[in-house]
């Protein structure tokens, strides 16, 4: 931004394109200040929006530029768009496969998707959120203490939390034993086997997140699903970055319907 930006833009000729700096770390950026996205629309006559993984944010480069400047979504956003329809209206029996590590992130989706989704599996240190509210022990593990879980979401029958789970030491325990001291950093293979069975004969499968903790390099569970969901014959969609990555690390990404680009976009 400023005199320099203004320089370099002014200084283009047609057929040039220009990459500025990311915006993240600017002030006024994530606060969506109306000077901040004022100052971004005097670089051009028109807003393409095709930045769909970060459109969940009130940004100013985001929800501030559209103010000042005629708009368009890109390409690449349309098809997001179209891609994930299906998602919205699925086609029966559906499950939904939900990993991650904020629960208060996950929860206006959970609501939303208990009432027309037939099946909703929990993974991730969402899924401990549930459990504990369901009065298992989770020991050690992740939770998520910024919002209390609904009696609603406790009590749905629809709802499935992992059956087991790969605790930090390396051992694999029924989800009902885990200890004081363990935590939980994946889910179990009978739960792999249970979500196998309950997505088989599905028409929709939509899977967002992973189910383990992937920045600690705990991927198994989830590769193992996504072997799995390769082979339902009904629509499949994946999204969340961290789960698309193994989808393409394990070239499956031709075998699943829709990819998206966005994690809590897509939500």
């Amino acid at each position: 931004i400023g005199d320099r930006a203004l320089h370099a833009v002014d200084s283009m000729k047609n057929g040039d394109i220009l990459v500025l700096e990311n915006l993240r770390s600017q002030p006024g950026e994530e606060d969506n200040a109306p000077s901040f996205a004022r100052g971004l629309a005097r670089f051009g006559d028109i807003f393409i929006q095709d930045g769909f993984s970060v459109a969940h944010r009130r940004h100013a480069s985001i929800v501030g530029l559209p103010t000042f400047l005629p708009s368009v979504l890109g390409p690449e956003f349309q098809l997001e768009i179209k891609g994930l329809e299906q998602a919205l209206e699925p086609k029966h029996p559906s499950v939904l496969i939900l990993g991650g590590a904020k629960f208060s992130t996950k929860l206006p989706m959970l609501k939303k998707y208990m009432k027309t989704t037939d099946v909703i599996i929990l993974g991730g240190a969402i899924a401990h959120n549930v459990l504990k509210a369901r009065g298992v022990d989770v020991g050690m593990s992740l939770v998520d203490t910024s919002v209390p879980v609904p009696t609603t979401i406790t009590k749905a029958d629809n709802i499935i939390v992992p059956l087991d789970a790969l605790t930090e030491s390396g051992e694999v325990v029924d989800i009902r034993h885990v200890g004081m001291r363990d935590k939980i950093v994946d889910i179990g293979p009978a739960t792999v086997a249970l979500i196998a069975e309950k997505i088989k004969n599905a028409k929709t499968v939509v899977m967002n997140g992973p189910l383990g903790l992937y920045e600690d390099g705990y991927v198994g569970g989830t590769k193992a699903v996504l072997k799995h969901l390769a082979l339902v014959k009904g629509e499949t969609v994946v999204g969340g970055g961290d789960t698309v990555a193994l989808a393409r690390q394990l070239k499956l990404d031709k075998k699943i319907d829709f990819i998206s680009t966005g994690g809590g976009a897509m939500l």
